[in-house]
């Protein structure tokens, strides 16, 4: 012991038991002088046998660490390639979306894996828009009717159609509102937010398509699409195929010095109207069309 070291030497003793003629145990005692360099030296190595036990304990537990994270990366994966098979082998529900070759950004037409509400989703555009004499690749979208250039902001806070114009610090400055209402996509339900582009440079077309019912009345659909003509700058399109007759919606666009609000709030359906926005020329034009059912 350590604690018992005087100068430069210490004594030790063994205990030592042997059997005796009368068959009993004898005890002796054998004392060593150890010199006090030997006794440093041994803890030493004591000192450094338990710093390589803790060494060991170390690994042990990162390795088990890193298993445990690589199981549940595996997990995870494993988990996805089972939806996606699932979804593979889902028929096709009865839908009546537009597009020729609509790829998801949200849902599916087999149904969507998940309920869906008050969200954005980041969509980076295949060749860039202007619209109010601003450019932009990246757009925002919500099952809440709005395409958001640049950013996107906190869909449930705005999750309601509010009358134009409407400016907050945290709502963009580019917007845009096929039909802005508290919207979303149900679970195995053919709903979602598609797109596609037509066309080839410098006459391409970019439809974007919602197929979504409102919160609280899955009873209700809601079936609509916006168009942007890339040999058209400042020019959007709304298509409306199917709305419910309730109000509680904004239907417009919005920049940062100009806006246009074809519809907040009115009770009436929109089958088979059209408007078209002329954000540079700050203009709107409502027509009809005929629905293909």
């Amino acid at each position: 012991d350590a604690n018992h070291v005087k100068s430069q030497a210490t004594s030790i003793t063994w205990e030592c038991f042997y059997p005796a003629a009368d068959q009993t145990l004898k005890k002796i005692q054998v004392s060593a002088e150890l010199d006090g360099h030997i006794i440093a030296a041994l803890q030493d190595e004591n000192k450094a046998l338990k710093n390589k036990v803790a060494e060991k304990t170390q690994e042990i537990s990162d390795v088990k660490r890193d298993c445990e994270a690589t199981q549940k990366s595996l997990g995870e994966k494993l988990a996805k390639v089972e939806a996606e098979l699932k979804e593979a082998k889902k028929p096709p529900l009865p839908n009546k979306v537009t597009l020729r070759n609509p790829i998801p950004i949200i849902g599916s037409l087999k149904g969507a894996l998940d309920k869906v509400d008050d969200q954005f989703f980041r969509f980076d555009l295949p060749f860039a828009i202007t619209l109010f004499n601003h450019r932009s690749e990246k757009v925002f979208v919500t099952d809440n009717g709005m395409l958001c250039m640049d950013q996107a902001t906190d869909a449930r806070k705005y999750k309601d159609g509010k009358s134009l114009p409407f400016r907050s610090d945290d709502f963009p400055v580019y917007s845009l509102f096929p039909f802005w209402a508290d919207l979303m996509i149900g679970k195995d339900k053919p709903h979602g937010i598609f797109w596609e582009m037509v066309g080839n440079s410098p006459a391409r077309s970019l439809i974007v398509e919602w197929y979504v019912t409102r919160f609280g009345q899955e009873s209700q659909f809601f079936h609509f699409n916006l168009l942007y003509e890339e040999a058209r700058p400042n020019v959007v399109t709304f298509k409306y195929y199917d709305t419910a007759e309730e109000g509680n919606h904004t239907i417009g666009v919005q920049g940062p010095n100009s806006y246009k609000m074809f519809s907040h709030d009115q009770k009436r359906r929109f089958e088979g109207v059209q408007v078209v926005f002329n954000t540079a020329a700050d203009t709107m034009q409502s027509s009809t069309f005929p629905i293909r059912h």
